[in-house]
């Protein structure tokens, strides 16, 4: 059974007086893949703008905005129609044989791309991110799906959505400390939970 779903995402910038913008680089646009379809999707601001899309050495889909008029107030609005194919549960995600169990054996060539993203991004001087990761992996050797499903249900259990308007992202750290965030923070906790 597929979902079809809206986002909209507003950015709003507020200025005294009016400002000149310079180039404007945001990655909205989801890169299309297995289970999800993109039906549409825009970007729009208050202010005529050149709209150029790109791609980074990543293959996200960058939209670079430049403003050739200056204004007191810039809303730049993304919006997005898609069609999520989906899984019914995280049982059916589709792994690799080598990816059934913790710890993933990864080839070579999956090394060399991953490598960045393994090493630690978070700073972790007590412990209790790794501490708290591990604890969802039975013994030395567990099944990845279950480990993962262990790990969304301690989140949705005993952590808090908290809305936050301030910029940034609370550290992993603290995200565990106050079992409440954002999705920037849960996201944030999650890419650096220990493999």
């Amino acid at each position: 059974m597929s979902v079809i779903y809206d986002l909209e995402h507003i950015t709003t910038y507020h200025y005294r007086r009016p400002v000149t913008f310079g180039e404007h680089r945001a990655i909205f646009l989801p890169s299309a893949g297995h289970g999800e379809r993109i039906i549409s999707y825009s970007v729009e601001a208050n202010i005529a703008a050149k709209t150029r899309w790109t791609m980074d050495t990543l293959s996200n889909n960058v939209v670079e905005l430049e403003f050739a008029e200056p204004a007191s107030e810039l809303i730049v609005t993304c919006r997005l129609r898609a069609e999520h194919l989906g899984l019914k549960a995280i049982a059916d995600f589709p792994l690799a044989q080598r990816a059934i169990e913790i710890p993933v054996q990864y080839t070579p060539d999956e090394w060399l791309d991953l490598v960045v993203f393994m090493r630690p991004h978070a700073e972790d001087a007590d412990g209790s991110l790794a501490a708290w990761a591990k604890s969802f992996v039975a013994g030395d050797q567990d099944d990845t799906l279950d480990a993962m499903a262990r790990m969304m249900a301690a989140i949705k259990d005993n952590f808090t959505y908290q809305s936050r308007e301030s910029e940034g992202t609370q550290s992993p750290g603290e995200t565990l400390r106050l079992k409440s965030g954002t999705c920037r923070d849960y996201a944030w906790l999650l890419t650096s939970s220990p493999p």
